[in-house]
């Protein structure tokens, strides 16, 4: 049985630190607690902290394809329920970050870590901060990875210097990221700041609050207009000082339901497959052809704190979340999940088989609720899995494309009550099979005409509908904790940007550093 521990430990975490009367807490998702404060500065801060043990919560960063995004862009895009900006970058240069990136498994062309920017990553089991000035490689263990500058905090400790970091000093809006010392919790920050309603914060007060949010190490990201803090049931819960929200290079987000990402929880469960549930590819799984997956599949994830294995399939108790109240509720969170995407497009049927005996004497569910979520959007299938033992009960049949992700989700909340005693009913987990149908004969007709010519081409990847705003004027690395993210922009009346002149000295240096990784960037000076 795997355990996962509960919401409550996370929330005495952040009692750890006094609760302030400017603080309003919530819980919007299991695993995810949401901090709004607001100071006498005055200062509007958004927080989420996310236990990353919780079942089905995945790490998601951005691939390089993915670039040139908003924040909520790139969440509605991915499926993440929470999504943050993330490393600095050149607009003029084809949204590159100025740091390594990495998403979903892909190290993005051209970047790289340096002794100066610091790195987060994660990985099955593991994430981790790399401190300055250690210079890191991609390593195989990574899936995801954002950077940063400066470190804020480092072994527990606020650092409360930032000599050349000329940004640091003054009050603007910034974003910022960290992890408590178990590497368990992920704490995702935005200050709001250009306005009367909020003032921004400096690089030591950004430390003080990530330090007091339970940070053992932390960083600072792209700030300034580009700061912004997405949850799917609201939106964006911070106000971008750009007035609306900015399109900034790379992104980090969170997502609930393991169809992407990766389980980053220290030393937690199996690892994904390179780049993420959603790359399970079924090798095989063509039309006409059959693939049969089994608890030991690498495309199969178990889940949840009432797991339990038989000698042939997995079994957790069916409970009635409903009807039984927050206790059953609670444990109502275990699951397994078959996720994969086909080699070939066509016509695939999805079928479950479910087992002649039970590894218990308990009778098996009688509405065991399948959900299978292609992309046309998720719907429950239910099996009386008593009335189907030892057979293969159709789920569905799907029209798929190479690049469609399927999840088929089978849960233990039935709507059946459990009691503890004799009458209590199991829900099995099994095979699950895709069948490929083959294709109808091609008759053979002739010489086939040619086509009347090709039709208009896609807009492609560079053309977006959240094209967003140019960086203001006010915008680099001397006077936005961004950094200098946008080295385009409208000019001033007096010519070009600040932050266009700045972000092109950083891009020169690190453009030195291609060569040699001995100078430090111009950033802040």
């Amino acid at each position: 049985m795997r355990l996962r521990s509960s919401l409550l430990a996370l929330g005495l975490l952040f009692l750890a630190s006094p609760t302030r009367a400017q603080d309003a807490w919530g819980s919007p998702y299991a695993g995810v607690m949401h901090l709004h404060r607001t100071t006498s500065a005055p200062q509007e801060v958004h927080a989420v902290l996310a236990d990353l043990c919780t079942p089905g919560m995945r790490v998601r960063a951005s691939r390089s394809e993915e670039r040139a995004r908003t924040v909520s862009s790139f969440a509605h895009e991915v499926g993440a329920e929470v999504a943050i900006n993330g490393d600095f970058f050149s607009w003029e240069d084809g949204y590159d970050t100025i740091g390594l990136a990495m998403g979903d498994g892909e190290t993005w062309p051209g970047t790289f870590d340096d002794e100066v920017w610091a790195l987060t990553a994660f990985g099955p089991g593991r994430a981790q901060v790399f401190a300055e000035p250690a210079v890191v490689e991609p390593e195989a263990w990574m899936s995801e990875a954002v950077g940063g500058v400066p470190q804020l905090v480092a072994d527990g400790m606020p650092i409360a210097s930032y000599p050349g970091w000329s940004f640091c000093a003054a009050r603007h809006p910034r974003t910022a990221l960290g992890l408590t010392e178990d590497a368990r919790t992920l704490i995702l920050v935005t200050v709001d700041g250009r306005s009367e309603r909020s003032v921004g914060m400096t690089c030591p007060e950004l430390a003080e609050l990530m330090a007091d949010l339970g940070a053992h190490d932390a960083v600072n990201l792209d700030g300034g207009g580009s700061t912004a803090l997405y949850l799917a049931d609201r939106g964006v819960t911070n106000r971008p000082s750009d007035g609306t929200e900015r399109v900034v290079a790379n992104h980090l987000g969170l997502v609930l339901d393991g169809s992407t990402g990766v389980d980053a929880c220290p030393g937690g469960g199996e690892p994904p497959p390179p780049g993420g549930w959603a790359r399970c590819e079924l090798q095989g799984a063509r039309p006409g052809e059959t693939v049969t997956i089994d608890e030991t599949h690498a495309c199969f994830a178990a889940d949840g704190p009432s797991w339990f294995e038989g000698p042939d399939h997995g079994y957790t108790y069916a409970v009635d979340c409903g009807a039984e109240g927050p206790r059953a509720c609670a444990r109502s969170d275990t699951s397994g999940r078959w996720l994969f995407h086909v080699a070939e497009a066509g016509t695939y049927r999805v079928e479950a088989h479910v087992p002649a005996g039970g590894a218990t004497d308990h009778a098996f569910s009688g509405r065991a609720p399948y959900r299978l979520e292609p992309l046309e959007g998720a719907r429950d299938v239910r099996i009386d899995q008593e009335a189907a033992r030892g057979r293969w009960v159709p789920l569905a049949e799907l029209e798929l494309a190479v690049q469609n992700n399927v999840a088929v989700r089978l849960h233990d909340n039935t709507g059946e009550p459990y009691t503890g005693g004799a009458t209590d009913r199991v829900v099995v987990f099994d095979r699950l099979r895709v069948i490929g149908e083959a294709p109808p004969p091609t008759p053979d007709a002739g010489p086939v005409s040619a086509d009347a010519g090709a039709t208009s081409a896609d807009a492609g990847p560079g053309t977006r509908s959240d094209a967003g705003h140019a960086p203001d004027a006010s915008d680099g690395a001397t006077t936005d904790p961004g950094g200098g993210c946008s080295a385009g922009g409208p000019s001033g009346p007096s010519g070009p940007p600040l932050g266009a002149i700045v972000a092109v000295s950083l891009l020169a240096a690190r453009s030195r550093r291609r060569s040699s990784r001995r100078a430090p960037p111009s950033l802040g000076r």
